[in-house]
């Protein structure tokens, strides 16, 4: 698929995302930024996520079943060779 030129969005220069920063949604500059504030809010902003997900997200935190300690994780690391990983095995 090829996207024409006209088709891209455009970039954001620093003094408009100093703008954006300082006014929020005020600096919305027609109907379609609107919109897609709006639908970018409700897609990052926890406070859109509905309550039975959240429940249902924290319940699955808080009652995680532990399926391996760190020796098995670091063995499986050596054997894969996972250097990167090894250095942040206390993130595990």
């Amino acid at each position: 698929m090829f996207i024409n030129a006209e088709d891209r969005q455009t970039a954001v220069t620093a003094k408009k995302l100093a703008r954006f920063m300082e006014l929020g949604k005020d600096a919305c500059e027609n109907d379609e930024q609107r919109r897609n504030w709006d639908r970018n809010q409700r897609l990052v902003d926890f406070e859109f996520i509905p309550e039975d997900v959240s429940s249902t997200i924290i319940d699955s935190y808080e009652n995680k079943k532990v399926l391996g300690d760190k020796m098995s994780i670091m063995n499986y690391l050596i054997k894969n060779k996972c250097r990167l990983l090894l250095d942040e095995l206390e993130d595990f």
